[in-house]
């Protein structure tokens, strides 16, 4: 009973972990913006905003519960010893799953039963369905509903167009969950990055398609984004990044734009690389990881030297069938490129790793599985600029 009774405790501690990745840290800016439900326009976005993370948290979080309790039911039962009691408590057990598996897919089998119901194929209700359960609203300006609009999730670059509902969004979610309760548990066992520096005033931020979106979101333009040997400067931060690029293009045009950049402003930069994730669609993963090691290693050792190189860990994606990025291969590339730069030991190149800090929920963070809101993407920025230095 002590064993339960201590497995019980470090149990809450992780529904709480989990629970508080999921309670939103509300936009502002929302307050101040409107949305349409069906027909129905000029409804404050954050009231969907707020309905739709509730409906998060109760379809993750009680599923979960549930399965723990009816697992310590059925740990009861056997250890009791009790022919009658084992079989009460296997029969709770099967009912408590499937009680969860109906809570988990609750939202989706309305909508389904909606939409078959739905005799005139207005779409109304299944709009403003999708608008309070899963924040995804038409923007409303000026008394007149957007159609065509595109979303803060989405934009034309790189083939990242509108996206829709993926048949394996259900399983996807539940490999996030399970990484939410991962980093619960490590949690407080690895910092954020090794031999942390000091932070310089420039910043040169380099990546792909996921940079052109944290440039978008963090400077409120797409202009000068997509990298077109111009590069993008704001404030003291300069963006170079091209959608749906990896090894190749860093190697034969970014590096060349990092030091034009540094040519042009004598002064010291971080130079943050933020590249991988289009590298991570095959098992030779991990050969593209010790070619960026070797090209910026040497780099940090000559003509980088005066300046901060940080490579931040490729971050969090669930795989869906609208790009080819796999789970374990982001994985495998940040273990080695984390390995490769802290064995190297070299002063002013390190390694910061992110990932861990980054709760993905399909439909709230992400449409696609990879790309990001513009919230996120701004908390993946200050993240980068206030955890990777000192």
């Amino acid at each position: 009973m002590e064993l339960i009774g201590d497995g019980m405790k470090k149990i809450k501690y992780i529904i709480i972990t989990l629970l508080l990745s999921l309670i939103p840290m509300l936009n502002v800016e929302a307050a101040m913006t409107k949305v349409t439900c069906g027909n129905l326009g000029g409804v404050a976005s954050k009231i969907p905003e707020l309905t739709s993370y509730i409906v998060t948290i109760v379809q993750i979080a009680v599923p979960i519960v549930l399965v723990i309790m009816g697992t310590i039911d059925f740990i009861k039962g056997v250890t009791s010893q009790k022919d009658e009691e084992i079989k009460k408590n296997q029969q709770m057990f099967v009912k408590r799953l499937v009680v969860a598996a109906i809570v988990f897919f609750a939202v989706a089998i309305v909508k389904l039963l909606v939409s078959l119901v739905d005799e005139q194929n207005t779409g109304n209700i299944v709009e403003c369905m999708d608008c309070f359960l899963s924040n995804e609203c038409k923007p409303y300006t000026n008394g007149t509903i957007i159609q065509n609009s595109t979303s803060s999730n989405t934009h034309p670059i790189s083939g990242m167009g509108s996206v829709t509902f993926d048949s394996n969004v259900v399983l996807n979610q539940i490999n996030t969950i399970l990484s939410t309760l991962t980093s619960a548990v490590t949690w407080g066992q690895s910092s954020s990055s090794t031999g942390q520096l000091t932070k310089a005033k420039n910043s040169i931020l380099v990546g792909d398609s996921k940079t052109v979106q944290m440039c978008a979101a963090v400077t409120k333009s797409y202009n000068d984004c997509e990298y077109n040997s111009k590069g993008k400067a704001y404030n003291d931060d300069f963006f170079i990044a091209s959608g749906g690029q990896g090894y190749a293009w860093f190697k034969n045009t970014a590096i060349n734009g990092v030091n034009s950049r540094l040519a042009n402003n004598n002064v010291k930069h971080n130079i943050i690389i933020l590249m991988g994730v289009n590298d991570s669609c095959a098992p030779n993963v991990t050969d593209y990881a010790q070619k960026y090691f070797n090209d910026i290693s040497s780099l940090a050792k000559s003509s980088w030297q005066n300046h901060n190189v940080i490579y931040v860990s490729v971050t969090p994606i669930i795989e869906t069938s609208q790009h080819y990025a796999k789970l374990q291969y982001v994985r495998a590339f940040n273990d080695k490129m984390k390995s490769l730069i802290n064995s190297a030991k070299i002063s002013n190149f390190k390694y910061c790793d992110i990932y861990p800090t980054i709760s993905l929920v399909m439909g709230r963070d992400s449409n696609d599985g990879l790309h990001y809101t513009d919230y996120l993407n701004k908390e993946v920025y200050n993240k980068v600029m206030n955890t990777c230095f000192k």
